[in-house]
């Protein structure tokens, strides 16, 4: 639930990057971070000055209070939403041995609805009375990977075990490794439905289906 709703104010701060003012009346940008990166130092200065503006409310104000019509619609977009329940829906969900690319996994659930045969298209049509085009846009790819710290590796490998019966002896966890589990990461891929209507979601229930046969 808590990733969902986090995908919707990202997709909000996203579409509103550089079109909103910070608190000091400069251009506020939400996702500028990575380019500051080996810049020059001013650069970093200004991006670290406007980071330590970036508290709830200096972000909902400055797109609450946007001379931009478009910035304030997105912010009622996302109040809408949350004051009608109207989060992402999650159509489908795997777990995966790699962490894989989203729009890899977009590309090809697209294909999928692509790929529907006269026939199916026709039986969708019947009983939903809508042509079926899935959209880009429709959806979302969520990945989520927990982990021990150290991504597939075992942190416990690092670790020196003494005894207590001779301090000077030490060994490493390859002698317990029977207690071990055999993965340490653990990486699930979600779809989520971003439209709120039976007719879209269930587009996306099929192509997951279609595209959950392929992958296996």
């Amino acid at each position: 639930m808590n990733r969902r709703i986090e995908r919707i104010i990202f997709d909000a701060l996203l579409e509103a990057d550089g079109k909103v003012l910070a608190p000091n009346g400069e251009n506020f940008q939400f996702y500028n971070w990575t380019n500051a990166v080996n810049r020059e130092e001013e650069v970093i200065e200004l991006t670290m000055r406007n980071f330590c503006m970036m508290t709830d409310n200096a972000v909902y104000d400055s797109l609450k209070y946007s001379k931009i019509e478009k910035v304030r619609n997105i912010l009622d977009i996302v109040e809408r939403r949350f004051q009608n329940s109207k989060i992402y829906q999650t159509v489908s969900h795997w777990s995966v041995a790699e962490k894989p690319d989203k729009k890899t996994i977009k590309a090809a659930i697209m294909k999928c609805a692509q790929e529907l045969s006269p026939d199916e298209k026709r039986d969708f049509y019947k009983k939903y009375g809508t042509d079926f085009e899935l959209r880009e846009e429709d959806f979302k790819i969520q990945i989520i990977s927990i982990d021990w710290g150290k991504g597939e590796d075992n942190p416990v490998s690092r670790v020196y075990f003494f005894s207590k019966y001779n301090m000077d002896a030490t060994w490493k966890e390859e002698q317990t490794n029977w207690m071990m589990p055999k993965t340490f990461r653990d990486v699930k891929l979600s779809v989520l439905c971003k439209r709120h209507d039976d007719t879209t979601f269930e587009k996306l229930r099929i192509c997951c289906e279609k595209y959950d046969a392929m992958r296996t």
